[in-house]
């Protein structure tokens, strides 16, 4: 099970995961920039009282009070999200950069081993010649 595993990362493109993170990081700062209202257009509040009277100056005051709070609140959610964001991009990036030089370093072990070997099998034949 764990072989299938690790072997799957044999079939992944590190190097076009690497070159994608500058992309998903941009199109993180654009999502994150601007984001949207999902509650609804400040104005429609303000129609929806207007049908059953007409709206106090004082719950005017009210209404943009919350919607000034909850506004700052949606701002200091999305700082904090593009940073979370930041920080997993960056945590991505350093363990791309991490099985590169793994893959690497594997690649030299291999042919150390390739040369190990034909070491052995050269003085194996030596040995066996002279005795």
């Amino acid at each position: 099970m764990t072989g299938k595993w690790i072997s799957s990362f044999k079939d992944i493109s590190w190097s076009k995961v690497q070159d994608a993170v500058p992309a998903i990081v941009e199109g993180a700062k654009k999502v994150w920039g601007q984001p949207e209202n999902k509650a609804g257009k400040p104005g429609q509040a303000v129609a929806d009282t207007t049908t059953q009277g007409a709206p106090t100056v004082e719950s005017l005051q009210v209404w943009v009070d919350t919607l000034d709070r909850r506004t700052r609140q949606l701002s200091e959610e999305a700082v904090a999200s593009f940073d979370v964001v930041r920080a997993i991009t960056e945590q991505h990036s350093k363990m791309v950069e991490a099985v590169d030089l793994l893959l690497e370093r594997t690649r030299v072990l291999l042919w150390s081993c390739g040369v190990l070997a034909v070491a052995v099998l050269v003085l194996f034949v030596l040995v066996a010649v002279r005795g």
